[in-house]
């Protein structure tokens, strides 16, 4: 080793080298592999790790999405086919934004087509009478107002 103070300062700094260095590779270590957005077909789920000790999660349904943007920003994300996909809702301003997002492109057409195939299915049960059928059979007394389990059909005529 180094000989007098000046071994002793070197040590001693390489120490706190060493000391940030690892702090700042667990904090990226952990954004990364303890950073989830997982997507189903009713929800967004959101949980990220703000710290050593501190984890925030967030939740919102499909349908409360108003937005989807994606950001890929310089060469390198263009090239490696990352980015930042912005999910904007309706309401309280309740936003995501998520970084470093593989393929954000193709998330983006997951959540438009999750949204479109619920607006096409929601309007499927309201202008076609035969699809409440498929989706809640009925016999034919009920649909004549007779008693069912669930209470009593009463055709308005919609």
């Amino acid at each position: 080793m180094l000989e007098g103070s000046n071994g002793a300062a070197s040590t001693f700094f390489l120490i706190v080298w060493l000391i940030i260095v690892g702090i700042m590779g667990w904090n990226i270590w952990t954004g990364y592999f303890l950073n989830v957005l997982l997507i189903t077909d009713i929800r967004i789920f959101d949980i990220e790790q703000m710290g050593f000790f501190r984890r925030k999660s967030s939740s919102f349904r499909i349908d409360h999405i108003q937005n989807v943007s994606v950001t890929q920003t310089g060469i390198l994300q263009t090239l490696l086919n990352f980015g930042t996909v912005h999910f904007e809702t309706a309401g309280e301003n309740i936003n995501l934004i998520a970084a470093y997002i593989a393929r954000p492109n193709d998330i983006k057409k997951l959540i438009d087509d999750m949204q479109d195939g619920e607006l096409a299915r929601s309007q499927e049960v309201h202008l076609h009478e035969s699809s409440l059928d498929r989706i809640a059979p009925v016999s034919s007394r009920a649909r004549e107002g007779a008693a069912t389990p669930l209470g009593t059909f009463v055709d308005k005529g919609l």
